[in-house]
Formats: C-alpha cells, structure tokens, sequence
C-alpha cells in the first residue's frame, strides 16, 4: 500500500487541474448571466418608467390639445344668447335680493348639500358691520377696467354691492340701452378678500355668473370647512358638445403662533366664529383653564388661503382670492406684511394666462404657509429643554428636575400639551403635501395650456416642489421631536413612579416606627386599665403593679422584635403538620379520608406559582377534624391493645425494648443470626473495622453505655404514664362504643360500613365472599353474599378490633439461602400487610408461627411502617 501513495496523488492533482480551467469557464458565464439578469431588471425599471411617463406625455398632449383647439379659440363675447343667460346684472338688483329666500344659494337643495356655507350665509344681515378687507378688479383683454378697494374699518357694503352687481362694460363711448347688441362685452374680476364675512360671501354668490355657481359654492364649503384640497378640471358648457371651460382651485390649511404673548382681553379673536384661538402655553393648555384669564401667553390660530378660477373660453375668468387677518392687532407682532394675493392686471402683467396666475398663486401661498409653521414649531419647541439649555445651563438642578414633577404636575402637562399640538401639527403638515402629491400626478397636466413657455413651467413647478420638500423636512422634525417627547414623558413616568414607590415605602416604615411605639405603649394601657377596676381588684398595692408592667412590657417587646421568626417558624411547623397528617390519611383505612387527603394535595397545587384558577375542593378545617377524631377514636384503642398486648407477651420479652442494641457492641457479626441481609453484614463488618481502629475504645463504650441507659430510662417513663392513661381510655372507649352502637342502630347499615371500610383484611372480616381469579373477572352476585355482621359488632369493626389482625409472611426463610436464591416478583414487593387500627402509630400486634417471635415480629412491624410511609407527597 505505501507504494501506491505517490501514483495516486499524481493521477489527483492531474484530475484538479483538468477542473480548473472548466471551473473558471463556469464562473465566467454565471457573471455574464448575472450582468445579463441585472440589465433586464434595469430595462424592465426603465421601460417602466417610460411607459408611465409616456402615458403623462399622453395625457399632457391631450390637455394642449384641448387647450389649443377647444377652450382658447372659444370667446364668450362671441356668444351673444350665452352672454345674454349669463351675466345679466347691467343695471344690478336692489341689495335685498341678494338676501332673500329665493336666491339659489338659500334654497333646500344649498343647505343640504353645503351646510356650513348654508349655516355661514344664514347670519348675514343688512345690518352686518363686518371688518372684511376687499379689492376688486376687473379687466379685459388690453388691460384693467375697474378697481375698487374697502377701507380700513368696518366695510361699506353698499359701495362694494354696486361695483359688484355688473359685469358688463360699453365696447364704446355711446353705448345702447339694450343687453341685446353688441355694445357691452363681458370682463374678467378677480376679487381679492381678507377675513370674509357671510354678507360678502353672499355678495360674492350674487356677482357670479350663472353657470359658475355649482363651483363657488362647494369651494366656500370647504373653506369653511379648514381643509386642504387642490383639483384642476375642465369640462364643456351646456350645448357646446367640446370642452371650453376650466376650473382651478386650491386651499391651504396651516396654524399660525404670533411671536409676542399677550393677556387673554388683547387677544384677538375671529368676528366670525369660523376660526378658533386658544392659548398656546403649556400651563394653560390648549384649550385654557378656569383661572386663566389673566395669564400672558401666545396664542395659536387657525388660518386658511383658499384660490379658486372659474374660466370659459380665453377671455373671461372669475377669480376668488381669500386669506385670513382676523388676529392681526395692535399689540400683535410678527404677522409679516408680504401679500398673499397676486395681481396679474395692475403689474403690467395683463398678458398672464389662468394657469400661470394660478401656480403663482400656489408658489407665493407655499412660501407664506413655511413661515407660518416655522413660527408655530418654533413656539412648541421653546416649552420643552433643549439637550443644549440642559447640559450648559449650569443648574445642576435643572436636570435633576426632569425626572420629578411638582404637585400641580405641571411637567406631566407640558409634554402631554406637547404631544398634542405635534401630533396636530403632523396632521396638518402631512395633509398639505399629500395634497399637493396627488394635485402633481392627476391634475397639475391640466393648467399645461401651451401659452407658459417650457422655462417658466419648469421653474414654478420646480419651485414649488422645492417648498413642498421643505414642509417636508419639517414633518420629520415634527416627528422627531414627538418621539422626544414621548422618551422624556416615559421617563418622567417611569422616574415618577420609582420617587413614589420610594415614599411609599418610607411611609411603611414610619408606620411600622409608629406600630412599635403603639405596641410598647399596649402593655401600659391594658394594665392601667385592669388595675383601675376596683370592683375587679380593690385595694392592690402598688409593687404589684410595678412588677406587672415591666413583666409584660417585657413579653409585648420580645413577642414584637420576634415577630417576623414566630410567623416563619409556625408556618414551617404548619407545612410540615399539614403534610405528615395528608401522607397519614393516605393510608388510612377509610376511603373517606383518603379522598379528603387527595382533594387537600390538590388544593395545595392549585395555589402553588403558577396559580391555576380553579374551585377549592377542600378546607383546612379537615385537619382540625382529623386530629380530633385521632385523639378521641383511634388513640384510645391503640393504647389499650398497646397494653393489652404489653399484658399477654409478659415483662420478660421486653417488648417495648426490643429494639434497642447490645449498648457495649459485644455481639460480634459472627454471633449475630444469619437472617440479615448482605448489606447489613457489610455495615457490621465496617462498624467493626472502625472499632479497632479508633484510639480511645473506653470513651466510645461509655457513651454507648450512657445513651442505653438514658433510652431504657425514657421507655420506662413513657410506659408508665402510658400504663396510667389506661383507665381514661377505656371510660372513652366504653362511650365511643355506646355511642357508636346508638347511631348505627339509627342511621347506617353495615354495607355502608363496608363500602367505607375498604381494606380486604377488614371486609373479609365483614363479609366473607370468593377471593379467587375466576370469581373476581365475573360479575358479583348479590345473592351470594353472607349475611351481613350483628349490630353488637359494627362499632367494633368501625373502630378496627374485630376478627384477628393480618399474618405476616408465613412462608418460611431459609438462612442459609436467602442470600443466595432468587425471590419471586410477590415475594420481592412484600406481603399485602393489613391493619385493623389507626396507621398514625405503628401497630404492635405479635405474629404468630414463628421459631424467633422477636426477630420476626420486629422485621413484621419494620415493614408495615415502610408501607404506611412509601407514598410521598406529590
């Protein structure tokens, strides 16, 4: 074999080397199939992204389209009968009709349909004197035509009603009385208002033209209704059977903190219950608190821009601008002064189309709502600790505070306020950028009309994205420092909790100081109040009071300060009471007390951890009971054939001394019988060996010698006091027995005797029925039992002293052998050793038949123990 080692190794590595120019070809076509795969993927992603954006570029083709063909070349001037339907508000309406029931906007199918608009314009009145600012323009196709604008203070509803009511204009200096020429054109308006009020809404609906309404009306709604919305449409006038309409809107909803604190009379408030204001401070809340009226603090504030406009054709559009300045004041700072209207006629910009007036309006809208929640996260910040104001604040207190709170739990408040207004703040934020999300991908092709060269479309639009990026990165700041708060709010709780439990147990000990001092004060007010009963005790001296007290002041203290050990000490001795009384009735000869025995192990299981959630099917009171029936029944018949036993053996055979050893050790093994087993040998062979080899022989001998004598001496006294109980329990037996008579003669039978008493030695004594195999498989005849014993013997049966006691083993042992034979499975096990008494004493019942009585009565007794005591507690 070693020869064929080298050979071998040689053919190997020529085999390998053959595999590795096959190994790196394989290698090389799995990376270009991998290349391959990655370029797939690639093309699929590509050709997917394609076909999304050529079907945008579809649909952006079709709007020009539409736009090119449809909508611009169509004029409404063009149109005389539409014109003529249409605006119709030449020489206007008196105001009242603008008001009354049978306008559109009042009617049922309104009101249902937009209940907050139909709740709004139910409260305007003539009367309103409300602090709307408007401005009005209205312009043409070569520029502006009219202009009109409130002034400060309360608004001059008359004057507006007459710049509002016509929207048409002379084409000529000498224009005709009739709307039926061509004299009058129709113009464009933008309508620029602040603060709204229900009469200028009103106004507003009035001035629109008829086909107009179905969209001016549910975009009031949602203004009212504080909500961000957007949607681009265009869509065919009544007849017109192409599309040469269009309708553009889009509202802001956003919340705005002025930078300066005030006092709750200077704050300003909405005149038209549309919009809420609240403090904006954590010890207030943001809804306030009783009792908070003259606290100074800033204060937030709902506020909304809304942008609609409706066109047809590509000369006349109506236009809606509506922004709030409702908390703008005197003692007001920080509102800026940037206008959030665009002017696309007086900036010399009258060339501007709808849509681009329109993505102005969105970017320069965008740009106001950033700086209005950059002040309101700015001021929700400022309430919580920075880790900067906490780390160089140099109060060592400071954050030491953290992780307390003062009685009022203002900390506890200010996070949960903090919570809130980010949780509200996140809310909003997100809604403004979904909003614009969805407008970007379903309806922003629709403003593309041709006429807005590619670089100012692009530059909006990027714009526009660029703020909406950055509403962005103010949502995950909002985010972030939510989660903030929400950490430093657990930790306070948890904190909070762990100062509690730490009272709490301060509190226990000053209650338990409080105890012992109520405890040593106990013995002075017991004996001060048994001593002063003179009816009790008149007339005792005063040294036995002064004696008594210490006494049982004394006992009070030591039963005190050993409380916790007696407590410790009666429950073990309780446990271990409780379990040798279950393994006792175990094995009790009454199947009554073997079910209780089962149902109390139970019970104590049930209660252990886990605690499993079930009925109790037992009560401690069985123990109580067990004892008792022990002491009153079983004692004295134990200790009368205990003596009657001690009678009928004779003082010679020293039976209750039977088992004590040879006190000197001078029965050598040799000496010894040859019935023991091999094991014992082998102990006496090793207890032998160790006594010669110890030093002091003498020493061992007399202490042996000494516990003998002290053992014999304890026998002897424990045998007379039990010799001289015997007349105590024969009177007890004799009223056991007559009263056990009485009620056997009353109550039960012996069957039910027998069904308790289910030991085979004692109902073969009741009842004598076949005990063989064949007898025992068929089923019991009752026609073949016995009949059942005379009531004269049932008490004696019950307490166990009929018929004579069970045998031991009666098969001989051969010395010699039993070493060294094997024994049977049954012979192994033991005999089935019965008992006629109480198994909580061993019984002492001499078998009979035996050539060494003692030694065989004494293994007897050994084994009947063991089988009293083998079943172990569960």
């Amino acid at each position: 074999m070693p020869t064929d080692v080298g050979p071998q190794q040689d053919q190997s590595a020529t085999v390998l080397q053959t595999l590795i120019p096959t190994l790196e070809k394989h290698r090389q076509l799995l990376d270009i199939h991998n290349q391959d795969i990655d370029n797939l993927l690639r093309l699929t992603d590509s050709l997917r992204h394609d076909t999304a954006n050529t079907s945008q570029r579809q649909k952006n083709e079709e709007f020009k389209r539409q736009w090119r063909e449809e909508i611009i070349p169509y004029r409404v001037n063009d149109d005389i009968k539409g014109l003529r339907k249409q605006f119709a508000w030449r020489e206007g309406h008196p105001l009242e009709v603008v008001l009354s029931p049978s306008r559109p906007w009042n009617s049922w199918s309104y009101r249902a349909s937009y209940p907050k608009l139909a709740a709004f314009l139910a409260k305007a009145s003539l009367g309103e004197r409300s602090k709307s600012q408007v401005l009005t323009e209205d312009f043409g196709l070569g520029g502006a035509v009219s202009r009109w604008e409130s002034g400060d203070g309360v608004l001059d509803h008359v004057s507006l009603w007459e710049e509002l009511r016509t929207r048409c204009f002379p084409r000529s200096e000498d224009p005709a009385d009739s709307l039926g020429g061509t004299e009058y054109a129709a113009v464009s308006r933008m309508v620029r208002v602040s603060d709204i009020s229900p009469l200028v809404a009103s106004l507003l609906l009035g001035s629109t033209p008829t086909m107009n309404l179905y969209s001016i009306a549910p975009f009031l709604e949602r203004y009212l209704s504080f909500s961000n919305w957007g949607q681009a449409s265009l869509f065919g006038m009544r007849g017109a059977g192409r599309k040469n309409a269009y309708t553009f809107e889009y509202h802001f909803a956003f919340y705005f903190v002025p930078k300066s604190p005030m006092d709750s009379t200077l704050a300003m408030k909405d005149f038209r219950n549309v919009r809420r204001m609240a403090p904006f401070s954590a010890f207030t809340g943001l809804g306030g608190t009783a009792g908070a009226e003259n606290v100074s603090s800033r204060y937030i504030y709902e506020e909304q821009l809304s942008f609609i406009l409706a066109g047809q054709g590509s000369d006349v559009f109506t236009c809606y601008q509506l922004a709030e300045k409702y908390f703008i004041g005197p003692y007001v700072t920080g509102v800026g002064n940037s206008s959030v209207f665009v002017h696309p006629g007086l900036d010399g910009r009258a060339t501007w189309t709808p849509s681009a007036v329109f993505l102005s309006w969105i970017m320069l809208a965008l740009h106001h709502v950033r700086w209005r929640w950059q002040n309101a996260i700015e001021a929700v910040d400022g309430q919580i600790d920075t880790p900067s104001q906490i780390i160089f604040s140099g109060d060592n207190d400071r954050s030491a505070d953290l992780l307390s709170d003062d009685p009022q739990f203002s900390r506890s408040k200010t996070y949960f306020w903090a919570l809130q207004a980010y949780k509200m703040f996140e809310e909003k934020l997100g809604e403004t950028i979904s909003c614009w999300e969805d407008f970007r991908s379903n309806a922003l092709g629709r403003l593309h009309d041709g006429r807005m060269s590619e670089e100012d479309w692009v530059m909006t639009t990027t714009s526009i994205d660029k703020a909406i990026d950055m509403l962005r990165d103010k949502l995950t700041w909002v985010q972030r420092k939510s989660d903030e708060v929400r950490s430093l709010r657990d930790g306070l709780f948890g904190a909070s909790s762990l100062f509690d439990s730490r009272t709490t147990v301060r509190q226990g000990d000053n209650i338990r100081l409080l105890t012992y001092i109520t405890l040593l004060f106990l013995p002075l007010s017991f004996c001060t109040s048994i001593f002063g009963m003179d009816a009790v005790l008149p007339n005792l001296p005063i040294k036995i009071f002064a004696i008594t007290m210490p006494a049982i002041t004394v006992f009070t203290v030591v039963l005190v300060l050993n409380l916790q050990t007696l407590l410790d000490t009666w429950e073990h001795l309780s446990q271990e009471m409780t379990q040798k009384m279950r393994r006792v009735m175990r094995t009790h000869r009454r199947r009554r007390w073997r079910g209780f025995a089962q149902a109390l192990q139970d019970d104590k299981m049930a209660y252990q951890p886990p605690v499993r959630k079930q009925q109790r099917h037992s009560t401690h009171w069985i123990y109580t009971l067990f004892i008792i029936e022990g002491a009153l029944l079983s004692l004295p018949v134990h200790e009368l054939q205990w003596l009657w036993n001690l009678l009928h053996a004779g003082l010679a055979q020293r039976d209750p001394l039977d088992s004590l050893k040879d006190p000197l050790g001078t029965e050598s093994v040799k000496e010894r019988p040859n019935d023991i087993s091999r094991a014992k040998r082998v102990r006496f062979v090793k207890e032998a060996e160790n006594k010669d080899s110890r030093p002091s022989p003498h020493k061992a001998e007399f202490g042996q010698a000494v516990r003998w004598i002290a053992k014999v001496l304890w026998k002897t006294l424990l045998t007379c006091l039990r010799a001289l109980m015997a007349p105590v329990w024969a009177i007890l037996f004799v009223i056991q027995y007559l009263v056990l008579l009485i009620y056997f003669a009353i109550l039960p039978s012996a069957s039910s005797v027998a069904q308790d008493l289910d030991d085979k030695a004692d109902s073969s004594s009741i009842m004598s029925a076949p005990t063989s195999a064949a007898a025992s498989k068929d089923t019991e005849d009752v026609s073949q039992l016995p009949p059942a014993p005379p009531l004269i013997k049932l008490p004696l049966i019950f307490l166990g002293l009929t018929g004579s006691p069970s045998s031991p083993p009666t098969e001989t042992i051969d010395d010699k052998n039993s070493e060294t034979q094997p024994r049977s499975k049954s012979a192994k096990q033991g005999p089935r050793l019965q008992s006629n008494f109480h198994p909580m004493v061993q019984p002492t019942v001499e078998p009979k038949g035996n050539s060494d009585g003692k030694w065989m009565k004494r293994k007897w007794r050994k084994a009947k123990w063991q089988q009293a005591n083998s079943i172990d507690d569960v």
